[in-house]
This record gives structure tokens, C-alpha cells and sequence, in this order.
């Protein structure tokens, strides 16, 4: 069995040794083929639909491109078989309003063919009058050549956008909460939290910037069932139907935890709110007798986040 265990790890290793060979005879391959005599590349699209044009180092002009730059920019390809420029290639683009438009154009122009001579290495964002964003990188793949990739992050930056907008909506829903509430992601991290949770767990604003797991969170409540309370709250951010686990009261001492509840949110996050004081029961009442209003509060005392004044509730 040992013998052939070991066969087995030395395939693997010389199929992985294979592998990276071939990878870099395709990497020396392409390099060849980025050169005066090769203006096109449409046998060597990049991943992901990455324009790519290379250029000159001496000149900056055009010796090469791949089907995805002619896509992006709707060049005439004779036009770019006759190797135009870069600074040339950047007029004809503003001319048929295809670039960024800056106050200053010839400002702008001088500062793309400067990154270009001198390799910047950091990457650029560049919004495009028709709604699109593009990532331009700057790289040099041999000592004549220099390679521009133009990577579409048009969604990518609306995702973000809306993640941003999405976060807005929750810190505000957590400040609307009575009590100590915060939202975790599938992975056990939170995303946001109000300030009574923060004062809660004794986190501050670069504890929440870093999303910590809701294990650390729990060991932070300082309780004697820390451990108990960190898996429940996993279990519930993986149950689908949390109908069964909401509102369980929870045996702990006067500053623990009496009751968590949980509501799924539409983005598959998971809303989580600590009460730390059981709510009073009322008597019957006799004859015209009324009890004074008692209201149940959250973990002590502490004043109600945003300005609200509502006594601690359930989750709908």
C-alpha cells in the first residue's frame, strides 16, 4: 500500500511538472507572436474578454492586438495593420467620443503616453462616455514591447455600488432596532452592526471595518456560555427555516443574554438581535387596578441608537 501511494504522489508531481512546462512553452509561444510580424492575435484571446494592444518601446507604435481590442474600440482594421502610434490611436478614439472626457484633453494625453514611457505599473480607471469603465494596465513582456490590457469592470463597479447602498440600508434598519442587533453573512461575519451592539461586544469602528466571526463576538459577550451562544447563532445563519429556532430563551445569568432572535434577509444575510433582559410578565389585573407600564429593555441601560426610544421587541 505504501509503494503505491508513493507511485501515485510521483505522477501527480510529474503531471503537475508537465503542466507548468507546457504552460511556459504557451507563455514563450505568445511572446514570439507579439512582433512587427504578427499585427494581429486572434489566436491568443485574453481571459475574460481583456483587450489587449501591444506596443513599441521606442516608437509606441502598434505591432500587435487580439479580436477582443478591435471589439472594444471599432477601429478600422486596415487603419491599425498600418501600425498607427499611440498618441495617434488616443486622437482617433476622441474623435469618434470613445474616451474619457477631461476639461483638459492634451493634459490628460500627455499623462497616458508618460505612464506608457516610463511602465506605470499602477493600474487606471477609465470611464467612457457610453456608460462603460474600463481598468487600463500597463506591462512590459520583453525589452521591446509593452503590453495595455483593457478589462471591463463596468459590473464589477455596480456591484460594488449597490453593495455600498445595500450597506447604507442595513446600518440604517440596524439604528431603527431596539436593542442590540448586527447582520452576518453565510461565512459567520458580520457586516454591520448598531451601536449597541458594538458597545455590547466592545467593538469599535476598525473591529467592524475587519467583519469579525461571530465565535470572537461571542467570546466578547464575556458570558460562561460564550461557546453555546457563537454555534447557535451559526446554526441559525445556515438553517433555511428559522422559524423553529426563533425566540428561544436562553438560561443566563442578569447581564447574559435572555433571548436571540433572527430574520433572513433578502440578500441571504442573517439579522441577528441579542435581548439581555426577559421581558416582565403582567398579573391579572383586579377590579379597576392598573399596573405602571414597565418597559423590557436591552442589554442595561444604554440609550436607544439613532435617537429611538422603543423598548426592546421580536423580530417579525
Amino acid at each position: 500500500m505504501r509503494k503505491r501511494q508513493i507511485r501515485v504522489q510521483r505522477f501527480h508531481r510529474a503531471a503537475i511538472r508537465h503542466l507548468q512546462n507546457q504552460l511556459l512553452a504557451d507563455a514563450a509561444a505568445c511572446a514570439w507572436s507579439y512582433s512587427a510580424t504578427a499585427p494581429e492575435l486572434d489566436h491568443h484571446p485574453a481571459p475574460g474578454g481583456t483587450a489587449l494592444a501591444f506596443i513599441h518601446n521606442t516608437d509606441h507604435r502598434l505591432i500587435g492586438y487580439n479580436n477582443d481590442f478591435h471589439t472594444l474600440w471599432h477601429l478600422d482594421e486596415s487603419w491599425l495593420r498600418s501600425h498607427p502610434s499611440w498618441s495617434e490611436i488616443l486622437d482617433r478614439l476622441r474623435m469618434d467620443d470613445k474616451l474619457p472626457q477631461p476639461r483638459e484633453f492634451k493634459a490628460w494625453k500627455t499623462t497616458q503616453l508618460a505612464r506608457v514611457n516610463t511602465l506605470a505599473t499602477e493600474p487606471e480607471l477609465w470611464h467612457l462616455p457610453r456608460g462603460m469603465s474600463l481598468r487600463v494596465t500597463i506591462q512590459s513582456i520583453n525589452p521591446s514591447t509593452t503590453l495595455l490590457l483593457f478589462e471591463d469592470v463596468s459590473e464589477r463597479l455596480r456591484w460594488e455600488r449597490a453593495c455600498r447602498v445595500l450597506l447604507r440600508v442595513q446600518k440604517s434598519m440596524l439604528g431603527l432596532q431596539d436593542g442590540a442587533a448586527a447582520v452576518f453573512g453565510p461565512d459567520g461575519r458580520m457586516k454591520s452592526c448598531n451601536d449597541r451592539f458594538a458597545r455590547l461586544c466592545q467593538l469599535d469602528e476598525k473591529d467592524c471595518e475587519q467583519q469579525p466571526h461571530v465565535r470572537l463576538l461571542a467570546n466578547r459577550l464575556g458570558t460562561e456560555t460564550a461557546d453555546r451562544i457563537g454555534s447557535q447563532i451559526l446554526a441559525a445563519i445556515a438553517e433555511p427555516d428559522l422559524s423553529e429556532i426563533n425566540g428561544h430563551h436562553h438560561p443566563a445569568g442578569p447581564s447574559e443574554p435572555q433571548q436571540i432572535r433572527y430574520a433572513r434577509l433578502p440578500d441571504g444575510t442573517t439579522l441577528v438581535q441579542i435581548i439581555t433582559e426577559a421581558p416582565a410578565e403582567k398579573p391579572p389585573l383586579l377590579g379597576n387596578q392598573t399596573m405602571p407600564r414597565r418597559s423590557s429593555g436591552s442589554f442595561g441601560d444604554a440609550p436607544q441608537a439613532h435617537g429611538s426610544s422603543r423598548s426592546s421587541t421580536a423580530l417579525a
